[in-house]
């Protein structure tokens, strides 16, 4: 049987930081890093404007959920990387880190050394930013974060939509202030999509210390008094058993380390005792608390469509705002997308669309084994707008970006409002679109949460209560989600865990 010191499961946003921060620390440590997807070779991967062309193919999960209730029972789509750079591979490349109060919200809950000012050095030692070195970004870090080098036309007009309703201008998301309207920075160097892959494991594969397994889906963890002793998995049909020295890190995600957890009898007794799962530890939390950004377009005919540059990654220019009376930040993200990109939107014929987020939504469902067999995909419910406060907040950013969208700085690109319709003003008529039409923004996380109370999973050290040698890290540990799209605190706990990990032996 293989052995090796760490075995990393999961070669995306988090996964790649952590087996790349491993054996370069220590060229004695051996590590293996399992991906279930394939390498990275799909050419659209690379091309930031063809990303919607990526959805629905090998390289996605695509997971769809249970008929959710509060949308009229429809179920929802979620792509999920499933290729070496996981979910960086597929994503909008857009580079938010989220608000300072999320990361102290997270630290007050009992998870210390999760505040802002100690998890900024790792969003900073991640970062080699275009606009280098300062306060606030690094300029030296395996990420490339950039200004996209020209905005599109009609990214412009939103900006001087947000202008002319006398919104603040804000150059920098990631800085003192996330608060207004401005560009995106992103993943991309000299037009070209940056992975986690790209940035973490390319510079490192021929490291004789790692070892990375591609098509490899982990199927159970092995306890030994109470350690996480043995990860087995499947390879071209063959189970293959790894022994583990030192510990084992889940990196799998928000879905799939959850169910890699109940898999090997690490979960909520009563579900795993009901598929004939034999308990291993009693853990409630395992699939709890699963939460996500709500989105709802508004969408506006265009009557002189352009084409995108395959440079762009189409969602080029942003806006924070506080629609409410909460003062920990802005309870609203807008994206502009100078294309139609809503799939039930296409038909419509070109336009644009703004996207509507609540940055801290309140609606929580789980994550469910839908059987023992691993290849299978676990149940999903994320109970989208059954919080009220949920369907309050995007009803509030609705109108704000109607007004946008009807500014005069829109007008030469604008013709009849494709979405909701200017003839829906009446709130149970908006109520409705909501159910209709509400999907996604694709930031699935809070299945594995860290903390100390009952409910947590993993305490602040990322380890697994109950079991040694076990750590989970990645989007699955976020206590609650971050405000702002999730990829860049998913790469920071990435950079976090490998310290930890480090300071550990």
């Amino acid at each position: 049987m293989p052995d090796y010191d760490y075995v990393v499961v999961g070669a995306g946003s988090a996964g790649s930081v952590v087996a790349n921060r491993l054996i370069s620390a220590d060229p004695s440590l051996e590590v293996l890093l399992l991906e279930a997807g394939g390498d990275d070779t799909r050419p659209e991967i690379f091309v930031p404007s063809a990303l919607p062309a990526l959805f629905g193919t090998e390289i996605d999960w695509a997971y769809l959920t249970e008929p959710e209730p509060g949308l009229d029972d429809r179920r929802i789509y979620h792509p999920r990387g499933k290729v070496l750079g996981g979910s960086s591979a597929i994503n909008g490349m857009i580079y938010i880190r989220g608000n300072r109060h999320d990361f102290d919200r997270w630290e007050a809950a009992g998870n210390s050394g999760w505040g802002y000012e100690h998890v900024l050095p790792y969003f900073i030692r991640a970062e080699a930013n275009s606009r280098g070195a300062d306060r606030y970004h690094g300029g030296d870090g395996p990420l490339a974060v950039s200004d996209n080098p020209a905005l599109d036309p009609r990214s412009e007009a939103f900006l001087d939509a947000a202008t002319e309703l006398g919104f603040t201008a804000n150059p920098d998301f990631n800085g003192a202030m996330q608060d207004g309207f401005g560009p995106f920075q992103v993943n991309i160097r000299s037009g070209r999509r940056i992975t986690s892959a790209e940035a973490y494991l390319r510079p490192v594969l021929g490291e004789p210390n790692l070892t990375v397994a591609t098509n490899a889906l982990a199927t159970r963890i092995v306890l030994t008094d109470g350690r996480a002793s043995r990860l087995d998995y499947v390879r071209d049909g063959e189970t293959i058993e790894a022994l583990i020295r030192r510990e084992l890190v889940l990196c799998a995600g928000a879905f799939e380390s959850p169910k890699l957890l109940m898999l090997s009898g690490i979960g909520p007794a009563q579900h795993l005792t009901e598929l004939g799962v034999p308990v291993e530890v009693d853990l409630p939390g395992v699939g709890a608390n699963l939460h996500d950004h709500p989105r709802i377009d508004v969408a506006f005919g265009n009557p002189s469509p352009t084409e995108i540059d395959p440079a762009s990654n189409i969602l080029e220019v942003a806006g924070f705002l506080n629609t409410s009376s909460d003062p920990q930040g802005p309870d609203i993200q807008f994206h502009f997308a100078a294309t139609l990109v809503n799939p039930a939107l296409l038909d419509r014929g070109p336009g644009w669309q703004i996207i509507v987020c609540p940055t801290r939504p309140r609606s929580r469902g789980e994550v469910r084994l839908q059987s023992v067999d691993p290849s299978v995909h676990p149940t999903l419910r994320f109970n989208y707008l059954t919080d009220s406060e949920d369907r309050a907040a995007l009803l509030r950013g609705l109108a704000v970006a109607r007004e946008l969208g009807r500014s005069d700085a829109f007008a030469p690109i604008r013709s009849e409002e494709l979405f909701p319709g200017a003839d829906v003003r009446d709130e149970r008529e908006l109520e409705a679109c909501l159910r209709q039409m509400m999907d996604s923004e694709y930031h699935p996380v809070g299945t594995c949460k860290m903390g100390t109370d009952e409910s947590a999973v993993v305490d602040p050290q990322l380890r697994v209560h109950g079991v040694d040698g076990l750590r989970v890290a990645d989007a699955s540990i976020f206590p609650e989600i971050t405000s702002g799209n999730t990829n860049a605190a998913t790469v920071m706990i990435g950079e976090k865990a490998a310290d930890l990990l480090l300071d550990a032996t």
